[in-house]
């Protein structure tokens, strides 16, 4: 699988070795020579900050240094697959999401707490996956709109797919 270089903010910057797309043993080759002859001009041109951001752009986990692969256009992967620790976006997301829930007044501080322990499982695969996202629907129905909203805004890019149609169906 191609590894990729994301800003640690999750923003996709470029794909590190591009050969791995190839179809067949020939186009491999000329990719591989392709990619040969230009590494030396294009590396260098990589860029050390995301220009959308500003944030510095990594290539690898900053714990296990495990490189991180590409899952698919547009999807940044949440957690390392060398550690299983979450990638700096992923974290930066579930801090500003529990942050979030802290400011909702409509919530009790139970309720508040219980959002708060629910996020992990929205941006996870797990078989808690379906109650986390029940109980995040009717807590942020009884928190209202904005509330929502606000939530869409930072969960968006790395809930799970499943989350995100049951809980954000509307873009």
């Amino acid at each position: 699988m191609p590894n990729a270089l994301y800003c640690l903010n999750g923003h996709f910057i470029a794909i590190v070795n591009p050969t791995f797309y190839a179809k067949s043993a020939g186009q491999f080759r000329s990719m591989m020579a392709q990619a040969q002859e230009k590494a030396r001009d294009e590396c260098p041109k990589l860029r050390a900050f995301c220009a959308t951001c500003g944030a510095s752009n990594i290539s690898a986990c900053q714990h296990c240094q495990t490189p991180i692969e590409v899952q698919y256009p547009g999807r940044a992967p949440g957690y390392c697959g060398g550690c299983g620790k979450p990638f700096p976006w992923t974290a930066k997301a579930l801090e500003a999401a529990a942050e979030l829930a802290d400011l909702q007044e409509n919530l009790s501080p139970a309720d508040r707490e219980s959002l708060k322990n629910g996020l992990d499982d929205l941006v996870r695969e797990t078989p808690q996956t379906t109650v986390a996202t029940q109980r995040a629907k009717v807590l942020l129905a009884k928190a209202g709109k904005s509330a929502l909203e606000s939530f869409r805004a930072i969960l968006v890019s790395v809930v799970t797919e499943t989350v995100k149609k049951q809980l954000f169906p509307n873009p």
